[in-house]
Formats: C-alpha cells, structure tokens, sequence
C-alpha cells in the first residue's frame, strides 16, 4: 500500500469524502504533455495479480480526454499526434483535497503502447506496465554441466531484455533453488513468469516501474492499516465465489537427456550472401551443437535451441548444424489437499522445475494457496492508495472480520473515484475488545469480553457502569 499520511485515511475514511484529482503526465523529450481532471473524461486502471504466477499480470491504463479541436486527431491540419512517443513513459497521479491543498499520493509508472485513438472528439490512450513490454524473444537457454540458480536466470533474461540492476527487484528466494535446465525459447516476460512461478512467487511491475519477482507466505502475512467496512462497499455488488474442493496438487519434475550416440543434423539451410551478415538459427534442443558452414566448421556463440554467428563473404552458402538431440524425462510430485478423492486435481508443469525440492515446494505451496476456497468480488469507493498484494481487514455482509489479499483493483475516474476489487480470503480474525471509557474491557453476563468487528481496540464513550444502564432500559 502507498504511504498515505494521516490526515489523508482519516479522509478517505469519512463518510463523505472531499473531492479526488487525477493527473497523468505524458513524458516526452519535445515536453511533456499533461492531463488535469477537468479534461480526463474516463480513466481505468487496472492491476490483477496472481500471487504464484500460474499466469502473466495485467497491469493496464486507459484513458479518454475531450479533444474537440482535434489536438490528437492524426488527420487534423493542426494535429500533434505525429509528435506523440509511442513509447512514451506515463505516470499517474492521485490527489485528494484536504482544506486548501491537494496532497497527492506517490505516481505509478506506464509505458504508452502506441499513439492514441480518436473517435467523436475523445482521444483514447493505452498504456501498460513495464513487464508486459518484454516482448523481445530469449533465446540463449543452453545445456551447461552445472545448474544455476533461479536468480542468476532471471538476471541473464533481464539483462537479455535490456535492463540494468536498478531496474528489477528480486526476492532473495530465488538464490536458494536451482535449475538445471535451458530457458526455451520465449518472450522475455514469458521467461520471467515461468521462473517465478517455479519457486512459488508473485511477478509485478511495482509503482516505480521496476519488475519484481516477490515470494509471499501466505499464513504469516500481517494485513495493513486498512479496513474495508460495509460502508466502503456498494450495496448489491458483492458476490463471493467458493472453489471446488481440491484433492490433490501434482508438480512434474524434468531431467533431459540425449537420444542418440551419436552428432545428428540439427538445422540445414542454403542460402545466399551478399556481403558479411549476422545470421541467428533455431532448431530443436541439442547438445554439443557444431555449425558448419559450406563444409567447414566456424565460430558460433551456440545455445540449447538456437545459434548465432557472422557469416563471411557472397554467393551461396550452405549451413549445416549437428548435434545430440534431447528429450524431456519427467516425474510427478503429489501433495494432497484434502481427503475428497473426488475434487480436482491441480497440475503444474513447468519445463525449468528439474530439482526434487523445488518440485516438492511447487507443489506445496500451490496446495496452500489453494485451500483459501473464498474469494470475494466487489465494487467500492475505490481507493487508490491501495495496491494488488496487499493483505487488509475486510468485513464480509455477514459481519465476519477477515483478513484477505487484494488479488485485483481496478480503479476508475469519470469526475469521482470508484472502484472494484477481486479478494482472496485467507482467515477469520477475532474483533478487537471493546473498552470504556476508562480504558477498562466491557464483559457481557457470562463475563466474556465483548467483541467489535473492527482490528483494532475500540474506546466506547461511556463506563462499564453506564452501559449497563443503557441496555437494561432497553431491555
């Protein structure tokens, strides 16, 4: 959750709240392009994030402005839409008016994918997350004699994607397992998330734009200073969705090894050449790979499934590659999850998993994370300091005190703020004690405590004695 001072919960919580600002600010080396609320007709933002990776977050920014003059319409005489970076950095701002000022929250960074739309005098722009622009292809996994952790393969796929160490943030559990397995071929994003969903852990572009791999113990985590009350909520909205009953959850572990005894061709192509070219190949995982060229073997920078080298000359050139072709070996890992032999059964296959505990905690964690059933959807006043990942106290419609994960919140602005969220449920919690006002715990007849349904200690304005009083009259 971002940092918000106390003045600003103490608003957002009230009943009625002041008036909220967005700013979005188009950052570009010709100036920088900014949108105030008074011209941002829709905006939506997006987060949804799986906590153990099974798949690729979405991480997204939409919003219209009114253009009536045609400012970002690509056919207008006066247009600047030629001059827009396509690629442009975005961030977005929140603001909420206290008194006088406007304080703003901490921005969140977008890259902008591509030029904005323009329909009926609205311009439409689109951006997204770091992560989801990774789409350049990694190909260097290779067979080497010893195996790497899940760190240094992400660093190799990042540094691959053109980012410096300042630009990621890697949670030490990836040190702590290895792999002995060639990346395959993929988008570096692709990569990335099949590397954190081998150790169990959660990819995200955090709100600086950095990429983050986190690994999130689910049972220890501690909710936030943050309570969604049945205030917060839109009535009508909320549903809540039970999963099937899982029974088991099934983790393959691979180990690859060679087919034949002896070099097969690989990759065959003839071609022809003009002048001194860099030329790149693919073919089908191989060890020991060897590339000839017309006859005679030459210098090449050679990985598990593709190669690269400079070819040298004009005229036809014929490329000839030979190697030990692999297969794939793999065993299963199963973790029960309940005695119902007739739930589901929860299968994680990932090409990368090749050592026995890092199957066996592939397993386990994933059962873990599936025994929280309960998830919760629901729209709200929408709260922006709030972010996917963060754990809070929630109040379900049946007064029940939970803490639960934000798995998705999607933010909206058309001139007020409003909100949904997507909730994993992950455990009743005890309401606070109720004191009185002398800071005493008020008991009921069968001296229990008596408990609230908020987190927190709660000071009624009113003794023991005076209470009593109270309920007896109503009685």
């Amino acid at each position: 959750m971002k940092t918000v001072t106390a003045e600003y919960k103490d608003s957002m919580e009230s009943a009625f709240r002041s008036q909220s600002e967005v700013r979005i600010t188009i950052i570009q080396s010709s100036g920088n392009i900014v949108f105030e609320s008074d011209s941002i007709s829709n905006m939506t933002q997006t987060t949804d994030i799986d906590p153990i990776s099974r798949r690729l977050p979405t991480e997204t920014l939409e919003f219209s402005v009114l253009d009536t003059e045609g400012t970002y319409n690509p056919v207008a005489p006066s247009s600047e839409w030629e001059g827009i970076d396509a690629n442009a950095e975005i961030l977005l701002e929140y603001g909420y008016q206290l008194g006088n000022n406007t304080v703003w929250l901490s921005s969140d960074s977008y890259v902008l994918s591509g030029k904005p739309t323009y329909s009926k005098g609205i311009a439409l722009f689109k951006a997204n997350k770091k992560l989801a622009t990774l789409t350049g292809t990694f190909y260097k996994g290779a067979f080497t004699s010893s195996s790497y952790t899940y760190e240094a393969l992400a660093i190799q796929v990042l540094a691959d994607a053109g980012l410096s160490s300042s630009e990621y943030v890697l949670d030490d559990y990836l040190s702590s397992y290895n792999s002995s397995a060639p990346i395959p071929i993929d988008t570096h994003k692709n990569c990335l998330q099949m590397i954190a969903h081998a150790c169990g852990c959660a990819l995200y572009t955090d709100s600086n734009g950095k990429i983050t791999i986190k690994h999130i113990i689910f049972f220890a985590l501690t909710p936030l200073d943050f309570h969604l009350t049945r205030r917060d909520i839109v009535r009508g909205t909320e549903e809540t969705n039970k999963l099937s009953p899982i029974y088991k959850t099934e983790a393959y572990k691979y180990s690859y090894y060679e087919t034949e005894t002896e070099a097969k061709e690989v990759y065959r192509e003839t071609i022809t050449t003009t002048d001194t070219t860099d030329y790149h190949i693919e073919f089908e995982a191989a060890k020991n790979v060897i590339v000839n060229v017309n006859g005679s073997e030459i210098s090449a920078n050679v990985y598990a499934q593709s190669a690269d080298f400079t070819l040298v000359g004009s005229g036809e050139t014929t490329i000839i590659a030979t190697g030990y072709p692999v297969k794939e070996n793999s065993s299963v890992y199963t973790k029960l999850v309940s005695s119902d032999s007739s739930g589901g059964i929860d299968t994680m296959k990932n090409p990368i998993v090749t050592d026995y505990s890092v199957c066996a905690i592939l397993a386990e964690n994933t059962a873990l994370y599936l025994q929280y059933r309960n998830t919760n959807y629901l729209s709200y006043r929408g709260n922006p300091e709030l972010q996917a990942l963060d754990c809070i106290y929630y109040t379900d419609g049946f007064g029940t005190l939970l803490k639960a994960l934000v798995l998705k919140n999607t933010i909206k602005f058309n001139g007020a703020l409003s909100g949904e969220l997507i909730l994993k449920n992950l455990s009743e919690i005890d309401g606070a004690e109720l004191y009185d006002s002398l800071d005493e715990i008020v008991y009921d007849n069968t001296d229990e405590a008596i408990m609230t349904t908020e987190p927190k200690k709660i000071l009624a304005n009113y003794t023991t004695a005076q209470i009593n009083q109270f309920i007896g009259e109503v009685i």
